[in-house]
């Protein structure tokens, strides 16, 4: 699957499962950071928090193996920007939850 798709699906899933049904520009904090949409992918690493240490065993991982996705939970740079836009949506479902 190319990448640029894989992150289609992704947004697409998360906006099935948000309450709030908003469209695909809601998600301000999920991002593409680095990489051709283009690319191929068939294996990601996945993570809550990827930092320098976790990069660095995916580019052992990468050479070694084979790997061509990283992929975090948490997100930094550009996404990191967005977050606090996208954090309503944690307000919005613990005030339905009273």
């Amino acid at each position: 699957m190319r990448l640029g798709d894989f992150y289609k699906e992704v947004v697409r899933c998360g906006i099935d499962r948000d309450p709030r049904k908003f469209g695909v520009g809601h998600f301000e904090d999920s991002k593409i950071l680095y990489g051709n949409p283009d690319l191929d992918i068939r294996k990601i690493m996945i993570g809550i928090d990827i930092e320098v240490g976790e990069l660095l065993l995916a580019d052992r991982i990468r050479r070694e193996k084979g790997l061509d996705l990283v992929l975090s939970h948490h997100p930094e740079g550009e996404a990191l920007a967005g977050l606090t836009q996208v954090m309503r949506l944690q307000i919005d479902i613990l005030m339905r939850l009273g």
